[in-house]
């Protein structure tokens, strides 16, 4: 995923001399920070648009109520200590008018008018204080509206001036750093009535925004599709990333979008989101795999490229319909073991959820409610020795994962570490996307696999911006009957498409390029096994014009969330 709209750029401001006179001419002045008064033609403009706004905004306007309640009641705390002080002022100008020299016979000694000064001084001070907190609160206030009306400034009506955002020490997101899709400039776009999503993350991150349908193109692979038009985030990760690609399973996927992309290009979309259209190019496999080199990785579309891989693939089934989670009975390092279990006389496992959003290998560092017998990342930590491999065996399948793959050179340190106290299990991120080639099977949604290889390190994945050239399956027909005509390449054989992803500096975030719209609006988008949902950066709907589409009939769901373009499409 809490916007205000910014301070008014008409105000006046007043100032209340207080004095009086003694032998010597005493002077007291007090300055009072009157009220921001607005003018009344811009407050109509601002209620009527606060009326004419989507539903979608109320969380922002609420968020805008509380914000100018603070204000309001730190305005009244002001004004009455104002009317203390000058009250206490004026019987001290009375009295001394009255006695110029004295008060009540008794000489007025020059250190109690030096103490009136410093009090009214003190008082002048808290004023102040108050002044500029209730600035920090209107600049917040302004850099808030600036991220909700499309990250441009705004430019006073009245004094031509602009309202620079506050800049703060601490990170915030700039939707101006991220290139945003425009759903006016689509003639395919179709906005969903009245559907909003709120798109929460493990690292709090949280992205919201509305619902909309359009064509979306991964690869050479095209389809009408619902997905998030986000307009507010805050996650400041987000800078620079147009939005993020849910590779996950429809179990995890939110109400609002019951589709993930992978199965909306799909051929058979599962019953999820009713049949295909015609302006389309589905994946004959409902599979994707995907793999990761030092320097770039590659997102294989409708199966795997056997020239990527050392050996055939094993299969293994998931443990979970909302994760892709295994199997893990056996983790050594150096031939030592670190998944020591108490009771050895019946099977164990722990679950490990391959994911592209994290980094390193993360192990547990904890007895696991005394099913081990040593914490597993402690031990690790002990006897950890540069040049040593560690072996996972995965539903009792033995895989390597080299030195070279799990130890950081930028930092000179290895790429391991514990898991938090709320999960215990593993979780298999970069490293092991380095070492193996892992194809996610969606054939069967509610009993998808894992399909696990190493990875062959001649193989080179397609660069950023070259072209894959595409084959899919001829189908014929003939008074024989109707027969399918393989291309002769293998690698082709069954429309593999090759996606090529980009990373970050520090490896700790995959990208990939989608175009969404008609004409295309390319966008660079975050990839993610761990969540279901695609979502992008986009500007408001228009008003009028493109389609409306009623919302249609969906039973009862309970669900939370936790690429080059090619030819084909014009």
């Amino acid at each position: 995923m809490l916007h205000a709209c910014s301070r008014p750029s008409g105000t006046r401001r007043g100032q209340l001399v207080l004095g009086f006179t003694a032998s010597a001419t005493l002077l007291f002045s007090f300055v009072v920070i009157s009220q921001h008064s607005v003018d009344a033609a811009t407050a109509a403009k601002h209620v009527s648009a606060v009326d004419a706004s989507p539903r979608y905004m109320n969380r922002y306007l609420k968020a805008k109520e509380g914000i100018n309640k603070e204000e309001k009641e730190i305005q009244w705390k002001l004004h009455d200590e104002i009317e203390k002080e000058n009250e206490r002022l004026q019987g001290v100008s009375k009295t001394l008018n009255r006695h110029p020299a004295r008060t009540h016979g008794v000489n007025l000694p020059v250190a109690a008018t030096q103490k009136h000064l410093s009090r009214s001084h003190a008082a002048l001070a808290r004023l102040t204080k108050h002044k500029a907190h209730i600035e920090r609160v209107a600049k917040s206030k302004a850099t808030r509206s600036k991220l909700l009306h499309g990250g441009t400034r705004h430019r006073s009506s009245e004094t031509g001036q602009h309202h620079h955002p506050h800049k703060s020490s601490v990170p915030q997101f700039d939707i101006t750093s991220v290139n945003r899709f425009d759903p006016g400039q689509s003639l395919s776009f179709a906005r969903e009535l009245f559907e909003t999503f709120a798109l929460s993350y493990a690292d709090t991150s949280l992205l919201t925004g509305y619902v909309g349908r359009d064509i979306v193109q991964l690869g050479h692979y095209y389809a009408m599709t619902r997905f998030g038009c986000a307009l507010d985030c805050n996650d400041p990760h987000f800078n620079g990333v147009d939005g993020i690609l849910g590779l996950g399973l429809p179990d995890a996927a939110l109400a609002t979008i019951p589709t993930p992309l992978i199965f909306a290009l799909a051929n058979d979309r599962g019953g999820l989101e009713g049949q295909n259209y015609v302006n389309e190019r589905p994946m004959h496999q409902r599979k994707f795999a995907f793999l990761s080199t030092a320097v770039s990785g590659e997102l294989q579309l409708g199966g795997y490229d056997r020239a990527s891989t050392n050996a055939d693939m094993v299969y293994v089934p998931t443990t979970s319909t909302t994760e892709y989670s295994v199997n893990v009975q056996s983790l050594t390092f150096g031939g030592i073991e670190l998944l020591n279990w108490r009771d050895k006389t019946k099977p164990n496992a722990l679950p490990a959820i391959f994911d592209t959003g994290t980094t390193c290998l993360v192990i547990p560092d904890t007895e696991l409610g005394g099913a081990v017998l040593d914490k597993p990342f402690s031990k690790f930590d002990s006897i950890m020795t540069k040049g040593m491999s560690f072996y996972i065996t995965i539903d009792g399948h033995l895989f390597e994962i080299p030195f070279e793959f799990w130890w950081q050179k930028v930092n000179n340190a290895p790429c391991v570490q514990a898991t938090p106290p709320s999960y215990a299990g593993i979780l298999l991120g970069d490293v092991v996307f380095q070492s193996l080639v892992v194809e996610f099977d969606l054939t069967k949604p509610h009993k998808p696999r894992i399909g696990i290889a190493p990875r062959n390190p001649l193989y080179v994945p397609v660069h950023p911006g070259r072209l894959d050239a595409l084959k899919i399956p001829m189908i014929k027909r003939s008074a024989q009957g109707v027969f399918v005509e393989d291309p002769h390449q293998d690698k082709y054989r069954h429309g593999v498409d090759h996606v090529p992803v980009t990373l970050n500096g520090m490896r700790t975030e995959y990208y990939a390029n989608i175009s969404v719209g008609s004409p295309r609006q390319p966008f660079t988008v975050l990839i993610d096994t761990g969540s279901s949902t695609l979502a992008i950066f986009a500007r408001m709907p228009p008003q009028h014009g493109n389609l409306q589409v009623p919302q249609p009939h969906r039973g009862p769901r309970h669900a939370s969330e936790r690429g080059h373009s090619g030819g084909g499409r014009g």
